[in-house]
């Protein structure tokens, strides 16, 4: 009975990440039809364009957790592992208000129409930098992602489509979203100290460390915001014509990447628990060629999908060609592989910083490259500069990888971080 028990946990586990995926790919799309049915292209790229900067801004409020937590709370004990998550609940916060209003001034600055619209959304969407799913990604806590971050955003998107249908303002719908997302941090945080005996309060010397800290893997991280976050708000600024169908791709695109987040998500905390360190290199590079193929497959999938997808969500209001599809699943592979190369095995490796400099790398081409080609090419432009960004950034990750060296600055690096979050 125990060994069949301890065969099954695995396999619940792998379910429940898959489960977090779906559903983390579904939600967004709960209140889309009924947003785009009551204000057409022009409500839809106000949003997109809102979720865009937010986005940008959810890097920087993120601190780069998103990549080295999840490994790093898989090795640690329950009350360490607690202690871990509030500080940096609480240095998040800090940065939330100041970088929230500048996304949102820049969204209703950039945004076509809707502008007050654009500006919330950016705020909500910025205010997902202080989610607690990476921290139950390395715990294995699959259920609690489910509980405590989708469930709110799941009434929230429910009651979005509800109250536009009735012909409610499109501001109902980043207000109801925002709500969603603060809620879900308070109780993301409080089901996991609750019972470990960590304080709650931090004195705010320790939050300027980890900015001080955090900075290196946190300036990578909003670099390749520019080519994986503002792609839509470039677009809007050199071509206004194709911002709704180039968001309408990126929409699409960016939820098929969010299902297939099931196996980086499952796999941190497999390659994170593994105590030596070449053990866990060698793990990551299986799961990389794991995340490589299930990418391809699902490209493939969207080509020929994408007409019905974007008809069933858009309603009608933009039109979506082959050539575009085929742009989009280009990105999908080369994003699955840089998410296995940078997320699990320069991790993996203790090189968290070379992640840093490949996404500076491929931040310096897609700055150029994505308005360049769009002002010249439209919707199909944005996307090849996002190809050629996303082409840039892989490159340099899989020379960092595959380069050798010794590790005693990775090794000093993991002593200062412990000795932080200890």
């Amino acid at each position: 009975m125990t060994a069949r028990a301890g065969a099954t946990r695995p396999l619940a586990r792998l379910a429940g990440f898959a489960a977090v995926a779906i559903a983390s790919a579904v939600v967004p799309l709960l209140s889309v039809p009924a947003l785009t049915a009551s204000y057409g292209a022009d409500g839809w790229a106000a949003v997109a364009t809102g979720m865009s900067v937010g986005a940008a801004a959810a890097v920087v409020i993120e601190l780069g957790y998103g990549l080295t937590g999840p490994q790093m709370v898989a090795r640690e004990g329950p009350r360490a592992r607690a202690a871990t998550l509030v500080l940096s609940a609480w240095t998040r916060a800090m940065l939330f208000v100041p970088a929230a209003a500048v996304a949102s001034g820049v969204a209703a600055a950039v945004a076509p129409h809707h502008g007050g619209a654009a500006a919330l959304m950016a705020a909500a969407a910025a205010a997902q930098g202080m989610a607690t799913v990476w921290f139950y990604t390395g715990t294995g806590r699959p259920h609690l992602i489910l509980a405590c971050d989708i469930a709110p955003r799941v009434v929230a998107a429910g009651a979005s489509a509800l109250l536009l249908t009735h012909g409610a303002p499109l501001i109902v719908h980043p207000a109801l979203l925002l709500g969603a997302s603060l809620v879900a941090v308070c109780v993301g945080v409080t089901v996991a100290v609750r019972g470990t005996g960590v304080r709650r309060r931090i004195r705010p010397r320790r939050c300027l460390r980890v900015l001080r800290i955090q900075s290196r893997v946190t300036t990578g991280r909003l670099a390749s915001s520019v080519y994986i976050a503002l792609p839509t708000a470039m677009v809007a600024t050199v071509a206004p014509l194709a911002t709704a169908t180039f968001a309408s791709v990126e929409r699409v695109q960016r939820l098929v990447l969010a299902g297939l987040a099931i196996l980086p998500g499952a796999a941190q905390s497999w390659v994170g628990s593994a105590q030596d360190r070449r053990e866990r290199t060698r793990r990551a590079w299986r799961a990389t060629g794991v995340l490589v193929l299930t990418g391809g497959v699902a490209a493939a999938a969207l080509v020929f999908a994408m007409d019905a997808i974007t008809l069933l969500l858009f309603q009608g209001t933009v039109e979506v060609d082959r050539s575009l599809a085929l742009l989009s699943a280009a990105v999908i592979v080369l994003t699955s592989a840089s998410r296995g190369v940078g997320g699990l095995v320069l991790v993996a490796m203790q090189r968290p910083h070379k992640v840093a400099d490949a996404a500076l790398g491929g931040s310096a081409v897609g700055v150029v490259a994505i308005p360049v080609a769009a002002r010249a090419l439209g919707a199909a432009g944005g996307l090849i500069g996002e190809v050629a960004a996303e082409l840039a950034t892989l490159t340099s990750l899989c020379v960092a990888a595959l380069r050798r060296g010794d590790n005693r600055a990775a090794d000093r690096r993991r002593e200062r971080s412990a000795a932080l979050h200890g």
